[in-house]
């Protein structure tokens, strides 16, 4: 594609071949004889196999896409070991209008989808490499930018309501101190992650701006150099992971615990999972 989207063959071949070895077996030693059992395609001049003059700089959204498709192939040819559909990461960058120029480069994770018999991680995606740890702190985002880390949560509600759940994804809040340019290259944001087995869907996520009144404006996944004004707030929110096997079937102890802890709502509880939540007992008058 003439967007900086694509991958190499080396990138694509790197994707499949930890996918399959997850899937399978992540002990195997990764050595010359498990790429002889994989028979890898990739056309050339795809979106998987780029040659120049075709940029590469976004290539980790096919490349987690890719692995995402082998996963569900794989989930479909060993439904014991099947995974839901997982929250793919949002890559973005934000730059400098003018002198003194500054840039910062970051990309966060989706959840994953929900595994036999486990939930699946909050807000870490399908990865490999170092995972979570690439994602910047605050700190030095602040020392070096011209901008203010409001917040970074998981958002209740968001991982795909099943037997067991899907991961949650997560909501970050950069405010700008100056004027900048927001560039984005997400995916999975349009089509939520499917459950399986009667599993549901992850909660999709969105880039957005937020108005200086307060309003949020959802920007497109994949747009360039999108001008936010001092003051005004990009959000990212990642997609949630699929859930896997009937919500209600889920274990009403896993459910209470999920609330206590903040990964459902009430509403959700109940709407998901069938809880019903015993309405407050009304204080007793005091005596005098």
């Amino acid at each position: 594609m003439p967007a900086a989207i694509n991958s190499s063959a080396s990138q694509s071949m790197a994707a499949a071949v930890f996918a399959v070895r997850c899937f399978l077996d992540p002990t195997i030693p990764m050595n010359d004889g498990c790429l002889r059992a994989i028979d890898v395609r990739l056309p050339v001049g795809s979106l998987l196999n780029a040659t120049p003059p075709h940029p590469c700089g976004g290539r980790f959204v096919p490349i987690y896409a890719a692995m995402e498709a082998v996963f569900q192939a794989l989930s479909e040819a060993v439904p014991e070991r099947a995974i839901a559909a997982s929250g793919i990461l949002q890559p973005f960058s934000i730059a400098a209008v003018g002198a003194p120029y500054w840039i910062h480069l970051s990309y966060d994770f989706g959840g994953v989808g929900a595994r036999r018999g486990l939930d699946g991680p909050d807000a870490t995606g399908v990865h490999f490499g170092i995972g979570r740890n690439s994602v910047p702190q605050a700190e030095p985002v602040e020392t070096r930018c011209p901008m203010i880390v409001e917040s970074v949560e998981t958002i209740p509600d968001s991982g795909g309501p099943g037997t067991f759940r899907g991961g949650l994804g997560s909501r970050t809040v950069l405010r700008f101190l100056a004027p900048c340019h927001v560039t984005t290259r997400g995916d999975r944001l349009s089509l939520a992650p499917q459950g399986r087995e009667g599993g549901l869907p992850g909660r999709l996520g969105g880039f957005y701006r937020r108005h200086l009144d307060g309003t949020l404006e959802r920007l497109p996944s994949k747009a360039n150099n999108v001008r936010f004004e001092e003051g005004e707030a990009f959000v990212v929110e990642t997609t949630g992971g699929g859930g896997l096997g009937p919500p209600l079937s889920r274990d009403r102890a896993l459910v209470e615990a999920d609330l206590r802890a903040g990964l459902i709502t009430e509403q959700g509880a109940r709407r998901d999972y069938g809880l019903v939540i015993p309405a407050a007992s009304p204080a007793r008058p005091g005596r005098s």
